[in-house]
């Protein structure tokens, strides 16, 4: 009873003593099981270490990280006008879009230049007068816009670390050790069983 949910590696030795026990003194038999529970942690450890290092690597996992930056950037940046925020807004959307990517000038450009001829020419006079370099239909189109991209990635982040939290269930170790919950895209972080 004491050797239920072991590490699935370890049901060979847990077989073999319960094949042997009879003929096994109880210190013997305690010796044995001892051995078992010592192998089962160093395995759920090492099981644990290896499931949340392969989950970090996923190239998903990572570019998340830099999508989820980038759209807090352009959430604050957005409710709060002002030239250096409008700069922000537009850098770290241009970011949003391509994670991987360094923002040149011609892009951050293309960003601010994404209004119809006469947005630009308010744009244009907007700028001259306050360094302001969107306006307010265009700060509410970049925030949609924004919104779209991070769902887009959460969900598929979601979906690797459920499959990751499942896995850490096949191998009988902790699923929230795996996925640490302040690294799940979820408000507010919860446990593996409020995902199910």
């Amino acid at each position: 009873k004491s050797l239920v949910n072991v590490h699935p590696m370890l049901q060979p030795m847990v077989n073999a003593l319960n094949q042997n026990a009879p003929s096994m003194t109880s210190s013997e038999i305690q010796s044995a099981i001892s051995d078992i529970r010592k192998k089962d942690a160093e395995f759920r450890l090492n099981t644990d270490t290896d499931l949340r290092k392969e989950f970090s690597a996923q190239p998903i996992v990572k570019e998340y990280g830099t999508v989820e930056s980038a759209y807090k950037t352009i959430s604050n940046a957005l409710s709060n006008p002002s030239a250096a925020n409008d700069l922000a807004a537009a850098t770290k959307f241009m970011k949003l879009l391509d994670p991987g990517s360094v923002v040149r000038e011609s892009e951050f450009g293309m960003a601010v230049a994404a209004t119809g001829v006469f947005d630009r020419m308010n744009n244009y006079l907007q700028y001259l007068q306050s360094g302001q370099r969107l306006n307010d239909a265009q700060r509410a189109d970049f925030k949609k816009a924004a919104d779209l991209v991070y769902q887009a990635a959460k969900e598929t982040y979601n979906q690797s670390a459920r499959q990751y939290m499942d896995l850490a269930k096949t191998y009988n170790v902790n699923p929230n050790n795996v996925v640490l919950p302040e690294n799940r895209s979820r408000t507010p972080a919860t446990p593996y069983r409020d995902w199910e």
